[in-house]
């Protein structure tokens, strides 16, 4: 399974189960081209989730989540977003092949967060300023 933690992405493989590896995913510098072949799994799977977050205020304060799936070719994530007493839950969903190019991937996670930003219809926990 694949966490994000701050700006750390958490590995953990069966492979090397009891042992889990831990390495800090370093976000490349905006102005450098990067493509998808050129990225390890784990960052590929990260830029996505970010993505999400990012659209979406993703903090410690906000109750939202963002998780990639490894499907063969296929990455399929899955976003949600709660109210602020658990009570109500937003998602979306969606996927992309491994191939893509990096904004493909970041339009992954834009896409899934204004399609929970539409379902919710003004509901969602803001914080600081509005959506």
């Amino acid at each position: 399974p694949w966490m994000i933690e701050s700006q750390r992405v958490l590995g953990l493989s069966s492979e090397n189960f009891p042992r889990p590896s831990v390495a800090p995913v370093p976000v490349p510098p905006s102005s450098a081209p990067v493509s998808a072949s050129s990225v390890s799994p784990s960052r590929r799977a990260a830029h996505i989730e970010r993505a999400f977050l990012a659209a979406l205020d993703g903090s410690c304060r906000t109750p939202i989540a963002a998780h990639t799936f490894d499907k063969g070719d296929t990455w399929f994530v899955k976003g949600e977003v709660l109210s602020l007493d658990g009570k109500q839950t937003w998602s979306a969903s969606g996927s992309c092949a491994k191939a893509s190019a990096l904004q493909q991937m970041t339009d992954l996670g834009a896409r899934l967060a204004a399609d929970i930003r539409d379902a919710a219809g003004g509901e969602l926990p803001a914080f600081g300023s509005a959506w």
